[in-house]
């Protein structure tokens, strides 16, 4: 409970999320969405832009777009008297009204041409600033000391899948935080584990096409996944992450050092991810740690 009314968050978890609601709006950042106060106030076209609002012109706006909504659909007769759940008048046999307002909201469930053709543009804007300023702070990143002391790459290339997903598969639970931060740093660990045990074997030798070097990247992906499935943090660019420790000089050539180099990229990738797209009409994440039951509009 929060002020005396119910908590916006997940009921299960009330005690838990409760900062969520006393947090509003700053908590947008970390995908929370409250409720409308009336299913119907979602359907306004506006609803999904007053996320920023404090928390009473919010209500108070929606309230409005409510009696707004229930008036142009018949659902309320001039003299304020409301429908049943079944859609009829209470008093009126025939529920004719009823029907007439169920068709028009019907009718404008469905887009048209032009709005379909701004969502797709503005969905492509955000994904190429996103994709274009995350790269881009990633990169700048490259230049930390300890990264340019070991002779790292600027960047690693596993995260150009990872921009793919943050900024254009933004809702994949393969995309959700945890999975970002675990699923690549545990799959670093374990490459560069990889690549200093066979190291130790004398016919092996970091980026060769010979020898026994395919049992290395097969190991190294392979036990990477089996991780992180088990864990339940799947994460593709992990993948990525791993074979690149067994597979490029460059990389294999930092050691450990590879690794604080890929939490590092991760958190400023998901960083941005979380205010472009929550900046951008998106709700990114859709969970964190726990499964959420967040109310999305």
């Amino acid at each position: 409970m929060v002020g005396g009314e119910p908590s916006h968050a997940d009921p299960a978890h009330s005690t838990k999320d409760s900062w969520l609601d006393r947090g509003w709006p700053l908590t947008r950042f970390l995908g929370y969405r409250p409720p409308p106060p009336h299913p119907h106030a979602a359907k306004d076209v506006s609803s999904h832009a007053d996320h920023f609002l404090p928390t009473p012109m919010r209500e108070k706006r929606r309230a409005k777009a409510q009696d707004k909504y229930e008036r142009e659909h018949g659902m309320v007769d001039e003299g304020g008297m409301r429908r049943s759940e079944s859609g009829t008048v209470v008093g009126s046999p025939d529920g004719s009204a009823a029907e007439k307002g169920k068709g028009q909201s019907e009718e404008q469930k469905q887009p048209s041409v032009g709005e379909k053709v701004r969502a797709k543009l503005w969905n492509m804007l955000l994904t190429l600033f996103g994709c274009f300023f995350g790269i881009a702070f990633g990169a700048l990143g490259g230049r930390a000391p300890y990264i340019r002391r070991h002779n790292g790459p600027i960047i690693p290339a596993a995260f150009g899948a990872e921009a793919v997903l943050l900024y254009a598969a933004h809702s994949s639970p393969l995309t959700q935080p945890r999975n970002v931060i675990f699923g690549n740093t545990i799959s670093a660990i374990l490459g560069v584990c990889v690549a200093k045990l066979f190291l130790l074997h004398p016919g092996f030798k970091v980026g060769d096409a010979f020898g026994i070097n395919w049992a290395a990247c097969a190991i190294s992906l392979a036990l990477s996944l089996g991780v992180m499935q088990l864990l339940e943090i799947t994460h593709p660019p992990g993948g990525a992450t791993a074979l690149l420790a067994v597979s490029v000089p460059q990389v294999s050539g930092m050691g450990w050092w590879y690794v604080p180099q890929i939490l590092q990229t991760s958190l400023i990738l998901l960083g941005w991810a979380m205010i472009m797209n929550n900046l951008g009409g998106r709700r990114y994440p859709n969970e964190w740690w726990w499964k959420s039951k967040w109310v999305v509009i």
